[in-house]
């Protein structure tokens, strides 16, 4: 008889989401290591299966399989609803730019992204408590919610500051103006980055949105022009780090967080170095 656990996790965190917004990156990163693990299909038959099945469990390939469920386990275990979406987001969005990028390999990639699903999500979920999540996602009220109230008050002091901003770190100066009866307590962040980053640096905010996309889009080029399967696999796991942190941000804030940004900070520039190392005439990369 399997007994489920029930308690939540957060690790070194004190909030559970931005938690998850590490796994989220962590697990991304996993995966483009795992790809990158993937070999052309060889000769044909039963013996080569064998082998191949023997190199699977023995091999690294199967260590790092190990460690992903281990990712995903915790990222169950955070009960972060939008930590769990944004990874599944993620994880379609380049999976389906991984399955075009990555068809030199056979169904090899196919059977991996199925393995995550079913493996990873109904087994251990299951075993892990998914069904806590989806109770977490069942009682969500957007009416009582304070992420709504928020969002609600972010809007006039976008429209007061819109040009200039308050300036990075002021958030929390600022909210007291436009705080009304429903938000007891100190607010230090208004938990969505885009409204954060639009109050406190206007314009600027656009810019450093265009920078997110323009590696992400690199991130998809990378897969494309690149023959060496490692670089195709950083840009797999950069496009699927950023997609997920972006889904996320709309309901928290893990860019304010110097762990969780400056992670971010170099998934965002893995792409660009993909793209340009060792791109020399005639290379196999």
């Amino acid at each position: 008889m399997l007994i489920k656990i029930v308690f939540e996790q957060n690790g070194t965190y004190v909030n559970r989401n931005h938690f998850a917004g590490f796994l989220e990156m962590a697990i991304a990163l996993a995966i483009g290591l795992m790809l990158s693990k993937f070999e052309q299909p060889g000769a044909k038959g039963w013996r080569s299966s064998v082998r191949g099945w023997i190199q699977v469990f023995l091999g690294p390939k199967f260590l790092i399989r190990v460690l992903i469920i281990v990712l995903v386990i915790g990222l169950i275990l955070s009960r972060s609803r939008m930590g769990n979406l944004g990874f599944f987001v993620g994880l379609g969005v380049a999976g389906l730019v991984g399955l075009w990028t990555f068809r030199s390999v056979g169904k090899t990639v196919l059977i991996f992204f199925a393995s995550l699903l079913a493996i990873d999500v109904f087994l251990i979920g299951a075993f892990f408590g998914i069904e806590k999540l989806q109770q977490r996602f069942e009682q969500l009220d957007t009416a009582t919610d304070v992420r709504s109230f928020l969002n609600e008050h972010s809007l006039p002091l976008i429209q007061d500051h819109g040009i200039f901003g308050t300036g990075p770190g002021t958030y929390y100066a600022v909210y007291p103006t436009v705080r009304d009866e429903r938000i007891a307590g100190h607010v230090q962040h208004a938990h969505n980055d885009y409204a954060q980053f639009l109050v406190e640096f206007g314009l600027g905010a656009f810019l450093l949105g265009l920078l997110v996309l323009h590696s992400a889009f690199t991130a998809i080029k990378v897969q494309v022009v690149r023959r060496s399967r490692f670089m195709r696999a950083v840009g797999f796991a950069s496009l699927m780090a950023i997609v997920s942190l972006m889904v996320h941000a709309t309901v928290e804030f893990n860019f304010q967080l110097t762990a969780n940004a400056s992670t971010f900070m170099v998934i965002l520039a893995l792409p660009y170095l993909a793209m340009t190392v060792d791109r020399r005439k005639g290379s196999a990369l």
